[in-house]
């Protein structure tokens, strides 16, 4: 499914295009990366200043390791999710988490090389 988003306001994320949801139950805990639904239907997509409680119904969570991508991307531009199960996410975190600390450990070792000159 592809959206697009419409605007960025106190690093929430607002989508156009989402279709309407009439029953979830309500929970009250959100974290990063919820997405929750208005009563008018327009998602919500939380980030880094996100309310600790809230009483919109939640369909879903982007995956932690999309956060940083999610939070760049400009107003207009297009989103596209996809459903993946807890298993997946896992497994794509753990690689997500090599490649950061291959990263990382690349960064320091080109310091080192700098220093050394």
């Amino acid at each position: 499914m592809c959206y697009l988003a419409l605007k960025l306001s106190a690093n929430l994320l607002h989508s156009l295009f989402f279709p309407p949801f009439l029953s979830f139950p309500p929970k009250n805990v959100t974290k990063c990366g919820t997405i929750q639904v208005k009563r008018d239907g327009t998602p919500i997509i939380l980030l880094n200043d996100h309310y600790t409680l809230g009483s919109y119904p939640q369909i879903g969570t982007i995956a932690s390791y999309h956060l940083t991508k999610l939070a760049q991307k400009p107003q207009g531009s297009k989103l596209k999710f996809q459903f993946i199960d807890i298993e997946t996410a896992e497994k794509n975190l753990i690689k997500y988490s090599n490649w950061l600390n291959q990263l990382f450990h690349g960064i320091e070792y080109r310091m080192q090389l700098e220093m050394l000159k």
